[in-house]
């Protein structure tokens, strides 16, 4: 996988009784199937931290954190909003050869568009790391979740629901295609430890367009 696609709205979410709460939809390169390596970007709301875009790159505890983007041009930086967003990658991009990575928002209701890169390293802890560090391109995917406060899973946000469409990956810098209509695809939903459905796809699925409906606030799950 070389680049994900997809097209998702900038919600806040409504907070949840139990705090901290997180919210954010993303997409990105790696990270599936016990993979540690991922570049992602998206959207990031937390009840006491703010509501911003970000890109992360991260592999096991090598991690820049959720890197808080600006929209240029867009008082709201894009909050409510309907976004393309994208996570590229061309594998011998660098001038030593390696991988770079672009990340980029379309605002579609203002016009307003962040382009960040191509990085070929990022600094993390005091350390420059490659961006092949990050990058495996063994998966890629459209995510709603909640994140980790200080190494630990929040509450899910109540973000309502999000209908993604545009959804689609490239492999080897070829021409995009629905995610969904590749031969090895997941459909994941969350569940807490008990059976408890938290989130999940609602029906009415096609090859490249989903909706993801949350369902109820919590604490634990897969």
């Amino acid at each position: 996988m070389t680049e994900a696609y997809g097209r998702t709205s900038y919600v806040k979410g409504a907070q949840c009784v139990i705090q901290p709460d997180r919210y954010t939809n993303w997409v990105g390169i790696g990270g599936a199937g016990g993979d540690t390596k991922l570049l992602q970007n998206g959207c990031f709301t937390g009840h006491t931290i703010g509501t911003y875009p970000f890109y992360e790159a991260l592999n096991g505890g090598i991690d820049t954190g959720t890197v808080p983007v600006t929209i240029s041009g867009d008082p709201s930086n894009g909050v409510g909003d309907l976004f393309n967003i994208a996570t590229n990658v061309d594998a011998t991009g660098s001038a030593t050869g390696g991988p770079v990575v672009t990340f980029q928002w379309h605002d579609l209701d203002t016009g307003a568009i962040a382009n960040l890169g191509p990085y070929a390293e990022f600094y993390v802890g005091g350390s420059i790391y490659y961006t092949s560090t990050f990058y495996s391109g063994l998966s890629g995917e459209m995510i709603e979740e909640r994140a980790t406060v200080s190494g630990s899973l929040s509450t899910l946000r109540n973000y309502g629901s999000d209908a993604w469409t545009n959804s689609e990956v490239s492999i080897n810098g070829g021409a995009l295609s629905p995610i969904r209509s590749l031969a090895a695809h997941l459909g994941i939903d969350m569940y807490n430890d008990a059976g408890t459905w938290y989130s999940g796809v609602s029906g009415g699925a096609t090859t490249d367009a989903f909706t993801d409906t949350f369902k109820t606030c919590g604490t634990e799950g897969t």
